[in-house]
This record gives C-alpha cells, structure tokens and sequence, in this order.
C-alpha cells in the first residue's frame, strides 16, 4: 500500500500528470455513463442518469479516479524510460493495465440491469441472469483488478520490480 501511495505521490507531483489525472475523471466518468446509453436502444443520456441508483453514483465515483490514475501512471512510466527496449516493455506492461481497466470497466456495467442484458446478451438467458444476481461479485472483481494494475504500476514507479 505505501509503494502506491508514493507512486502517486511522485506522479502527480508534477504538473502536467496532475492536469492529465484531473482531466481524464470527468471524462471516464461521462464515459462510463455514455457506455449503456450507447450501447442500449432507445436510451438517452438523462433516462441513464435517471436510473442510476446511488449506489452506482458510488460506483463511478471509486472507478472513474482508479481508471484515470491506472491511465496516468502508465503515461508517466512510458515518458519516462530511456530506452526504445525500455518502452517497447512498458508498453506491453501498460497494454496490460489499460486492458485490466478495460475488463474492470465491463465488469463495472454488471451494476445497471439492463446495461448487463444488452452487453452480455450474447452469453445466453441463464448468464444474463447469474450476471444479474451476482453484480455486486463483478463490481468487486473490477475494483479489485484495478487495484492490481495500480499496484504493478506503483511498483515499476518505485523502480522496486524491474520486470513489471
């Protein structure tokens, strides 16, 4: 936990990383309320916000500050590293964690019904179903795999693991 707290501290000391962070939560935030107004029929914007529950105000709220942070931390291991093998590796490495936030960002939809329906659709009555009932496992499991991506950036920040 303190690796994480001083990666952060060190990224967002400087300036240009703090605007970055501070730019990306709105937008991510908008866009996680965009994705099932997209991705569902006949749904607008102000329905979306409408049928959120606090609990998922809550839940955009803890996402939209780890996406932006995961986003961040890997621009800021990326501009930093000397060597073209060097980023060639960190890219790999932030591929990784922009994928995490990506899986965690569906897996984050598991929270709105209807978002579950229209996004997991294509698995079938019975997953739709189990995805439903068990949305608050998924969000869980989004949150935790962003802590993890934070966590392996955190530590290639803090130059503690060189193969992260």
């Amino acid at each position: 936990m303190s690796d994480l707290i001083t990666a952060t501290k060190t990224v967002l000391r400087e300036r240009n990383y703090l605007a970055l962070f501070l730019l990306l939560f709105p937008v991510i935030f908008f866009v996680f309320i965009l994705i099932p107004v997209v991705a569902i029929p006949g749904n607008d914007f102000v329905f979306q916000l409408s049928i959120f529950a606090p609990k998922d105000y809550a839940l955009l709220t803890i996402l939209a500050p780890l996406v932006s942070l995961v986003i961040t931390m890997n621009i800021f291991i990326f501009r930093r590293n000397k060597s073209i093998k060097d980023n060639l590796k960190s890219a790999g490495v932030g591929a990784a964690g922009s994928y995490s936030g990506i899986i965690a960002t569906v897996f984050a939809t598991a929270s709105c019904s209807s978002c579950v329906a229209v996004l997991f659709g294509f698995l079938g009555t019975g997953a739709v179903f189990f995805a439903v009932e068990n949305r608050w496992l998924f969000v869980t499991l989004a949150i935790g795999l962003m802590l993890v991506s934070l966590y392996f950036s955190a530590k290639k920040i803090n130059k503690v693991c060189v193969s992260c």
